[in-house]
């Protein structure tokens, strides 16, 4: 089940990547821009915190085998 979980926080991230792309490419002085500036570091900070997730489970499944 862990193993199903970790890759499926992983399958989650890889999108995450172009968005955080596009709110860059979108963001500027203009309160459109300062939205897409908020937004970007929302999806950096919530890749970042599944990321960690993953690699926890990872550290997980190498002690228990």
């Amino acid at each position: 089940d862990l193993r199903n979980e970790m890759r499926n926080t992983l399958l989650l991230v890889k999108p995450q990547d172009a968005q955080v792309i596009g709110y860059a490419a979108l963001k500027d002085e203009s309160e459109a821009g300062q939205r897409a500036r908020a937004r970007q570091q929302e999806v950096e900070a919530g890749q970042t915190m599944s990321e960690g997730l993953a690699l926890q489970m990872k550290v997980q499944l190498e002690r228990t085998e």
